[in-house]
C-alpha cells in the first residue's frame, strides 16, 4: 500500500502571513499526513509515500520537510526522490 498525500495550492490567506526561514505556509494538512506516515514507519509499518500535485506546487519542499521530521524522530536512513 502507498500512502498518498495530495498537494494542493496553499490557501490565499495563509500566503499573506510571513514565514520564518524554512517554515512551510498553508501545509498543515499535508504535514499532518507526513507525521502520521512517519509515526507508522517508527512503529515498523513501512510503506512508500507518494506526494502528488501540479508542477511548482511545493512537493519538493514537503519532501525536505519529511526528511527533517524523520531525522527528528530518530530515523537515520531517509531517502527522498522526486521524479
Amino acid at each position: 500500500m502507498i500512502a498518498a498525500v495530495p498537494v494542493a495550492e496553499a490557501n490565499a490567506g495563509d500566503r499573506d502571513h510571513q514565514a520564518d526561514a524554512g517554515q512551510l505556509i498553508g501545509r498543515h494538512d499535508e504535514l499532518a499526513h507526513l507525521d502520521a506516515w512517519l509515526d507508522s514507519v517508527v512503529t515498523g509499518r513501512c510503506r512508500p509515500l507518494l506526494l502528488e500535485g501540479e508542477p511548482g506546487i511545493g512537493k519538493t519542499s514537503l519532501l525536505h520537510a519529511a526528511r527533517a521530521r524523520a531525522r527528528a524522530k530518530g530515523l537515520g536512513a531517509v531517502a527522498i526522490t522526486a521524479i
